[in-house]
């Protein structure tokens, strides 16, 4: 592919004898009106387009014609069959602080705190990036408890005033053992849970021994974001008699 510099001034048609089947504004610094002839007919034409614009007329073109409002230089290609052109045009400015909404960190310092998670694999947007897969950052908060309950008393991981603005529960388990019956679950609610069923299901426990003392495990499937103004808790039903439980969590 050939690439031309141009110089067009203002409202003055530019127009060059250059055969090829593919057009392309390499780079521009405002939009501006594309003619492309044969014979002396308009074979193709776009108004206010910009660098990345491209065409190919099914039957080529023997000259193009550049229309620019004000003074400015592009760079155009041409070749005779099929071309790419990779390189992105323009530069991006934050200015801020910007809130990285659910990601929990401002985007002015995404690239460094979550270097290690991002891996390079994901965008900066927020509507790019799948929770499950970021692993857990650095500042997260931590929830331990070996403490015995008592049924149907929720254990409090955090409260519903101090998720403002949404949380993302990263991991949570535990492992529990009942003198009789017994099911626990991990809870998100407004208010208080009176049961291991009232509230939104984060997880919930599974037998690993049934008998005298039943033993479970419950573990969170994947990594959950949490809606503002909820408070997560821990919950059992049955008679209680040792633990091990804890989760790991961002208030955003």
């Amino acid at each position: 592919m050939k690439v031309y510099a141009i110089a067009l001034a203002a409202g003055i048609p530019f127009r060059t004898e250059r055969f090829g089947r593919y057009f392309r504004l390499v780079s521009t610094s405002a939009p501006l009106v594309v003619n492309l002839y044969k014979r002396n007919a308009i074979v193709y034409d776009a108004d206010q387009v910009e660098g990345g614009f491209w065409a190919m007329p099914d039957d080529g073109f023997d000259a193009f014609e550049l229309v620019s409002a004000g003074v400015q230089t592009v760079y155009v290609g041409v070749s005779l069959g099929n071309a790419g052109y990779d390189r992105s045009q323009g530069s991006v400015q934050i200015t801020g602080p910007l809130n990285g909404g659910w990601l929990g960190v401002s985007l002015t310092n995404i690239s460094s705190t979550y270097a290690d998670n991002f891996a390079g694999r994901y965008s900066a947007l927020r509507e790019m990036v799948f929770v499950e897969d970021l692993g857990i950052p650095a500042g997260a908060s931590n929830y331990k408890s070996t403490t015995t309950l008592f049924a149907n008393t929720p254990e409090n991981i955090w409260s519903a005033a101090a998720n403002a603005n949404g949380a993302i529960l990263w991991a949570a388990g535990s492992f529990d053992v009942f003198t009789a019956g017994g099911n626990a679950t991990f809870l998100a609610k407004a208010t208080a849970p009176t049961g291991i069923v009232d509230g939104d299901l984060l997880a919930s426990s599974y037998y690993t021994v049934s008998g005298a003392n039943n033993i479970l495990r419950t573990n969170l499937a994947k990594t959950t974001r949490i809606a503002a103004g909820k408070r997560a808790d821990f919950i059992v039903n049955g008679t209680h008699s040792g633990a091990l439980r804890g989760a790991t969590y961002s208030l955003l």
